[in-house]
Order: structure tokens, then sequence, then C-alpha cells
């Protein structure tokens, strides 16, 4: 049998009052003095054992209901399980993400928890609490308050078993310990399932509090038309609420620029349609009081800037891709192989090899080197050559081989809608394509690709790797209605588009990106990233005709920042939160029987929950002293 309050059987002393009071007969008798006897009433006579065995009785009545009484408050039960006769070892997880700026009952969600922690624990007690990226083990509470009353918020968002994995980690190795984790989250949905915080070494227990779910974000912003006298920005709105009109603001700086309102129940996008002229620092914001982070979204557009683009042919020139590049932001050039020249291939940002019958050795090496600095490369492959060692020489750098030409007609089924090069081109995945046909293609060995364009045979069509976009079939008319279908344009756009970087619209923080610039960077100078208050060095690297930074833990707030070399401005980037922090999407623990939910932060501390049934005997006990006083009265009244 095991106690839930064992302190309480400390009363059990008190029981020597009644003990005492039965062995000493502290009743006074007062003499009185009769005349005659014969008046008194008969009374029955009992023995002196008899009545010495009616006042054991009593006593052993009474001390058995207090006894009860007290057993009954020390809350007894019975259990398998040794676990609850350990001390209790315990774990706080604070979740300090963004999504945790949710109002709850009168301020954020994160400030109610940390009220919550400040008034429960007595400031000598020794607790261990992590967040998303700060931990502290084994810290008294009067130190801890003064650091979590100030806790900023986090944009890395922990994923279920890492935070079981600290958990574990802040725990002792003693087995002597019962230990548990105590969650203070919202619960959003993240990347795993809530299932992975569950362990075997600890109890999970979730402390439950309420909080605003309709929250309004901007998801995304994207260029989804682009004319060399306009272009149209749009921004993704999520909400629950379809009833409600959002307006939406686009802002160059403090400047606004134009306003527009959306009703979600028709759509969920606000479009902008703007002239074609730069807007460095764009924001676009909404109103919403659940979640503030995410009112506003940062966008660089920087002046449209020559991409130049080189396409090497057999001395006849390509008029479709003449006319795919006639766009004032590219500056698109086209030369045959017998006259090309290392330093021509250098100075271009992405080059076309168009259906060359052969590939020279000159050629091969400089495409090589321009690509190990970073280059990009169109492979589309002509269905007349002879032999395939020509091509399969320069493929070898990346690891692809053409195999064998197949003729036999095949039909482009399977798009990647995901890729980077059909960001903004679809608004969701398209069945009813009028996909192009071809006559002949090409088989490819490689056992790393991106897939892009794939036959209804399932071969590649076209893929990418490592800077190289290859055809696997010839584009021109003989062999493909490829030029004209509605694919090619948006594909050898952003294929020239992407290829410097230009116009990237913003970056996600804490993803590994890289930027390239049309600079040069000389020995003794470095690119520099620097917002209002901040400055720091990216890695970085140089190249022929560019440069690249490297960005993975920095920036690490939502904004925009200046670009320096040289003590001059090249360009601004634009940085926001990952969206997945917005989403109205919540896990339920309820679902889950080996997570304890509570709503009093009290109860949950002190609760010890056993890893398997226990069996209250409480109310027992209570049964059991109302018998011992039920026993007793009847003693008192019938036994005179």
């Amino acid at each position: 049998m095991f106690f839930k309050n064992p302190s309480i059987l400390f009363a059990l002393f008190a029981l020597i009052i009644p003990v005492v009071i039965h062995l000493f007969n502290f009743r006074k008798f007062k003499p009185l003095i009769f005349t005659n006897v014969k008046f008194l009433r008969n009374i029955n006579s009992e023995t002196k054992s008899v009545k010495s065995i009616k006042k054991w009785i009593l006593l052993a009545c009474r001390i058995l209901c207090i006894s009860s009484i007290i057993f009954a408050f020390s809350q007894p039960y019975l259990s398998k399980n040794k676990v609850v006769l350990k001390p209790k070892e315990t774990v706080l997880y604070l979740d300090n993400s963004l999504s945790m700026q949710s109002k709850s009952i009168n301020s954020p969600l994160i400030k109610e928890y940390i009220n919550d922690l400040i008034e429960v624990f007595p400031n000598e007690q020794r607790i261990s609490l992590f967040t998303n990226d700060k931990e502290f083990k084994n810290i008294e509470v009067k130190y801890l308050k003064d650091i979590i009353k100030t806790l900023p918020y986090s944009t890395n968002q922990l994923a279920y078993n890492s935070i079981k994995l600290k958990a574990l980690d802040l725990m002792s190795n003693d087995d002597r310990t019962e230990k548990e984790l105590l969650m203070m989250t919202d619960l959003q949905l993240r990347n795993d399932s809530l299932n992975n915080v569950i362990s075997k070494s600890f109890n999970t227990k979730f402390y439950k509090k309420p909080f605003l779910k309709n929250n309004i974000s901007i998801d995304s912003v994207y260029i989804s038309n682009f004319q060399p006298e306009t272009f149209t920005i749009s921004a993704i709105i999520n909400t629950l609420n379809k009833s409600q009109i959002i307006p939406v603001s686009i802002f160059d700086g403090n400047e606004l620029i134009l306003k527009t309102n959306i009703n979600p129940e028709i759509t969920n996008v606000a479009n902008f349609n703007l002239p074609n002229k730069s807007i460095k620092n764009g924001i676009i914001k909404i109103n919403d009081n659940a979640i503030l982070f995410d009112n506003q979204f940062y966008f660089s557009l920087s002046e449209p800037s020559n991409i130049k683009v080189l396409s090497i042919n057999d001395g006849i020139d390509n008029s479709i891709l003449k006319s795919l590049f006639n766009d004032p932001i590219f500056k698109y050039k086209s030369i045959d192989q017998k006259k090309i020249n290392p330093d021509i291939i250098n100075d271009s940002d992405i080059i076309i090899i168009d259906e060359l019958n052969n590939i020279s050795s000159l050629l091969s090496e400089s495409l090589t080197n321009y690509s190990k600095n970073n280059g990009f490369i169109v492979f589309i492959p002509s269905q007349s050559i002879k032999t395939l060692s020509s091509y399969n020489r320069f493929l070898k750098n990346y690891d692809l081989k053409f195999s064998e030409l197949i003729n036999l007609p095949e039909e482009m089924t399977t798009i990647n809608f995901s890729h980077n090069l059909f960001k903004g081109v679809f608004e969701k995945s398209v069945t009813n394509f009028n996909y192009p046909k071809f006559k002949s293609h090409y088989t490819i060995e490689s056992d790393k690709k991106e897939s892009i364009l794939k036959f209804n045979s399932g071969n590649d069509l076209l893929l990418f790797k490592d800077n190289l976009y290859l055809f696997t079939s010839a584009l021109n008319p003989n062999n493909s209605n490829f030029s004209s279908s509605e694919l090619i344009a948006p594909i050898f756009y952003n294929m020239g588009f992407f290829s410097v970087n230009t116009n990237t619209l913003y970056y996600e923080i804490g993803l590994n990106n890289k930027i390239s610039f049309k600079h040069k960077i000389l020995k003794d100078k470095v690119i520099s990233i620097m917002d209002s208050i901040n400055e720091f060095i990216p890695i970085q690297r140089a190249y022929t005709s560019r440069s690249e930074i490297e960005l993975n833990y920095y920036p690490s707030l939502s904004g925009h920042y200046d670009v320096l070399y040289n003590n001059n401005n090249i360009g601004v980037l634009a940085f926001n939160n990952n969206s997945a922090e917005s989403r109205n999407i919540y896990s339920d623990p309820n679902l889950i029987s080996e997570i304890q939910v509570g709503n009093s932060l009290i109860k949950l501390i002190n609760d010890t929950k056993s890893k398997t049934n226990s069996t209250p005997l409480w109310k027992w006990f209570i049964i059991f002293a109302l018998i011992l006083l039920i026993t007793e009265i009847f003693i008192l009244k019938y036994f005179k």
C-alpha cells in the first residue's frame, strides 16, 4: 500500500490522547449522605470485568475511527508499480516559438505560462527547464524567474523527437527517481508526430491553457505576372474565418504603394498590379491581433539587370531561343562553337548547348571550368549525332551518361510542380494539360538527379543536377512540338532568371541560403550584411565573374538587410520567418493515452501518475470509520 500524502500520517501521534483519557480515570466523585438507603432506586448490578471490557471496546472503536479518517486523508492506494515510491524529478519544456504570441486569457500565451511558473514554484526550489534555443539545468527558481521574464521569441521550433531527447539529456541517470516531462506549449503541428515525445524513461504531462486559434497570416509572396512595363505581385493570405474581408497593403519602406481587400470566400490571393520598377524595401501588411509577427511580409525587388545568355550552336541561330529571351532583363547572344573562347563563356550567366552534333575537347574543357565556377548550363541534345562519346565525355563531370536513342513516339505526362522553375507558374497541379509529344529521346543513366519533366514511360525529359539542366530529347520542330507548348516559355525564362538570383523576392530564415552577385571579390575585400543595428560577414566564395554568399544561422530576425561591398551598397535582401509558425493546425494530446493533460499547473506538478493503474483505498477507510462510529453509538446506547 502506498500514499499520495504520506505526511498526513504524522497525525497518528494524536491517538495517544484518547488512550491517556481511557487509562487514567480523571472523573471526580462527590460523596452524598443519605438518612435511609431504602429510598434509593434499585439498580442492576454490573460486574467490574464486564465494565472493563466495555471500556476497552469503546477505546478500540475510537482509535480505529480516528486512524481510518487520518488514513483516508493520506489517500492510500494499491499498485504493483514501485515507481511511485521514488522521489520525483521534473523537467519543464517552455515553448518560446513565434506561434506562442497567440492571445490567451489576458496576455500572450507564453506570458501566461511564465506567470504561472513564477507563482507556483518557490524561490528555493531547483528545477530544469529548456526552451527551443536555451536550457537551464538544476537552477534555483529565484534566478530563473528573472531570465524567463524577458525570454525572447525564437524562430527555431523543436520537433517533438528533439523535445524528448533534450528532456532525457537534462534528466539524471538515477534510477531511484521518477522522471517526468511537463510541456507548456500550444502543440502546433510540427514536422513529426506528437507520439514522438513519448518515452518509457519518463511520464509526459501537458499543461493546457486556452488561446485564440483564428490567426490571419501572409503565407508567401511571388511575382505572378511579369511584363516589360508592368508586373503583378501576389500574396497568399491564410485564415480560418472565410466571412471576414481582409485589407492588404503594400509598402516601399514607409511609403504606401497600393491597398486592396480580399474576400476569403472567393480567393485567398491578394494581387497588386505595379509599374516595372524597383521596390527595395517592400512590405506587405495585414491587421490581425491573434499573432503579430506574421502581420507583415518583407520582400525586395531590385532593378532588373541584364542576364547574359549564351547559346552555342553549329552555326545555325535558333530563332525560338532568340524569341524566348527577347526581354529587357536578358542579353541574348548566339555563337558558333568554332568561334567560342573561354572569355566569352566565363562572361555568361547561363549557357545553352543547342543541339550540337559534337562537343569539341576545347569546348568541353571550357564548360567544365565554367561549371566549377558555379555557372548554369542548359544542355539540348541533337537527335542526328552518330556517336555519344563527346556528349558523355562532358556529362561524365556530372556522373551522367546517355545510353541509347529511342526512336519511338512518347508524350510528356509528368511535371514536377514543386521545382523552382514552376514557382508562380501554376496556382495548383494541373491534370488536363495539353502535353507535348516527341518522336525520339535518349535514356539517361544516373543515380542522383532531380527530375523536372518525364515521359509517360517514366524516362526523364528534363532533369537538374549541379547547375545543369539536361534535356534528353531534341526540341526542334522536326522532333517535337515542345516549341509550341505553353511550358517552353516559363521554363527557359526561369532558367535564365534563376541563374543569377537577381530578383529572388525574399529568403527564409534558418535555411542554407546561397545568393549570387555580379561582383567579383578581390582578395582584400569582403561582402558584409547589415541592418539598422548589426553587421556580420557571411561565408563567401569568389568565382570567375561573380561572387556567392552563404547564409545559415544569420540573420535571425525578419526584415531588410543591406549587402555592402567595398563600402558600396550592392543590393538589399529580405528575410522572413517560416510560414509554418502561422498555421492554425494543432495536435490533440487527448488522443494519446500516455500524455496526462491538466488545466492546473499545481495539480500537474503534485500529482504522481503511475505507469500502471492504481487502486485508491480512501473510500474504504471512510466507510470503515462510519461503521466504527455507528458501533460506538450502539454500544453507548444499548449496553448501559
